[in-house]
């Protein structure tokens, strides 16, 4: 027997083998995308940008504030059912639109995020001044017409949002393999059917869209830009110290 060996059968020891390294492959385009992107479009983007136009080259029609607070309600209404429709035909995870359990954090991020449309718009109608939304919209009269008016909004926040952030952003992401494209073309989109507020309204909803981007591609969650959404609406419409 060998004095040098410790007693007991001889074990042999082996060492673990090092992890492979995960390979991390480019992401590529999906053409295809577009095809699906554009049928979103038709419904939800496009109508309203030959609307823009319409009311900048005509008159405005003459209607009370309930029918348009109607009207508004049942595209917004018609518009998430079509998009929700949508992803959900083509496999996509409500996680990816933003649809997540709501949260109370999301109405104070909602609220301030607000707070800095709000100051923005004050800081760039002084630069470039526009028409603000209440221009073009009959002032509720009554509190059934105030009712109608805080429901639609809250289904318009829900319906754009929706689109351009929740679904936009992710759809254009995948379908040009590039984040900031995505983030930059779904603000521009979201500017070009506010073309009746002229540059300066144009130029605000932009930059308000490139922000909303980026916090929806940080956080992923979609409520808390929906609540800064309506309680902007809210504000537009319900202006302080209006008559």
């Amino acid at each position: 027997m060998d004095p040098f060996l410790p007693p007991g059968p001889l074990r042999v020891v082996e060492e673990p083998l090092p992890a492979p390294k995960r390979v991390v492959e480019p992401r590529k385009p999906q053409p295809r995308r577009w095809w699906e992107i554009l049928a979103v479009l038709c419904v939800a983007v496009l109508p309203d940008v030959v609307h823009a136009v319409e009311v900048v080259l005509l008159d405005w029609p003459e209607v009370s504030s309930a029918a348009q607070s109607i009207g508004l309600l049942i595209r917004s209404l018609f518009v998430s059912y079509v998009v929700l429709f949508v992803a959900r035909a083509v496999q996509m995870p409500r996680a990816d639109l933003g649809l997540t359990r709501p949260r109370w954090s999301d109405a104070a991020i909602g609220g301030v995020l607000c707070l800095i449309g709000v100051g923005m718009s004050m800081w760039l109608g002084s630069l470039v001044p526009g028409r603000p939304p209440s221009e073009f919209f009959m002032d509720p009269e009554t509190p059934t017409e105030c009712v109608l008016l805080v429901v639609a909004l809250a289904a318009n926040a829900f319906a754009e949002e929706l689109v351009v952030r929740g679904y936009l952003i992710p759809r254009l992401e995948d379908a040009t393999a590039s984040l900031p494209f995505a983030i930059v073309a779904s603000a521009g989109l979201f500017a070009s059917y506010h073309l009746y507020q002229g540059l300066g309204g144009m130029l605000l909803i932009f930059v308000t869209g490139l922000i909303y981007g980026v916090g929806f591609v940080l956080v992923r969650r979609l409520w808390p830009f929906v609540v800064a959404h309506f309680l902007w609406g809210v504000a537009a419409s319900f202006p302080i110290g209006a008559s």
